[in-house]
């Protein structure tokens, strides 16, 4: 019994702060997905760039 109640009031003390957590955590990796696809859309228009100049005058 005592192993089941320890079990038991974690989960009864984590259950509403979880959502909150679990919340933020999804609005950090939202942010953390944009920046890197940002990052990741940067890197190949630069590697287009070095790689095709008449790319760079189409776009410009």
């Amino acid at each position: 019994m005592q192993g089941r109640r320890w079990h038991m009031e974690p989960n009864a003390a984590f259950c509403r702060p979880a959502l909150r957590g679990i919340r933020q955590q999804q609005a950090v990796m939202a942010a953390h997905a944009v920046t890197i696809q940002i990052a990741q859309k940067r890197a190949l228009l630069h590697h287009a760039f070095q790689s095709q100049p008449l790319l760079r005058r189409r776009l410009r």
